[in-house]
């Protein structure tokens, strides 16, 4: 039986936008999925974590938009790779799996929310879903990596 190790990591980025509020903001995020049995072929569902940091005046409040790059392939059909090899995926805001966590480009959905500092570095956690698609029947052995940056705007 043979069995892929699959590890998604979210790269960071801190904030952009035309005129810096005082508040300053940073996001980072991880997602790994485990064991895939390309054997058995069934989807495998995972849950990782989003955190967006804000860092200013204790009360103040900073509106914000968290975006994901596709990574390695494209919005509708995320991919791993191994070598040569790929194992696809994607990444979504909903535990349903519909909405796919991007840019907003392509049908994808982005993270709009705001954080009232209650002190001066206030941190608030997001989930993001991860499934791999089913059925990858001809996949090799091996440890699977995706890069998926992460973006804040605010």
């Amino acid at each position: 039986m043979q069995r892929a190790r699959v590890i998604i990591w979210l790269a960071a980025i801190t904030g952009l936008c035309g005129v810096a509020p005082a508040a300053t903001c940073t996001v980072s995020g991880t997602a790994a999925f485990g064991s895939y049995d390309p054997l058995v072929g069934n989807p495998v569902l995972s849950i990782g974590t989003v955190a967006v940091t804000c860092n200013g005046t204790a009360g103040e409040q900073v509106s914000y938009s968290v975006v994901l790059s596709p990574g390695h392939g494209s919005f509708a059909d995320r991919t791993m790779v191994f070598g040569t090899h790929t194992m696809h995926y994607n990444l979504y805001k909903d535990a349903g799996c519909l909405q796919v966590w991007g840019d907003g480009t392509s049908s994808t959905f982005t993270l709009d929310d705001s954080i009232t500092l209650s002190a001066a570095s206030t941190t608030k956690y997001y989930t993001v879903y991860g499934r791999i698609t089913s059925n990858q029947h001809r996949l090799r052995a091996g440890s699977y990596m995706d890069n998926v940056t992460l973006t804040i705007n605010y």
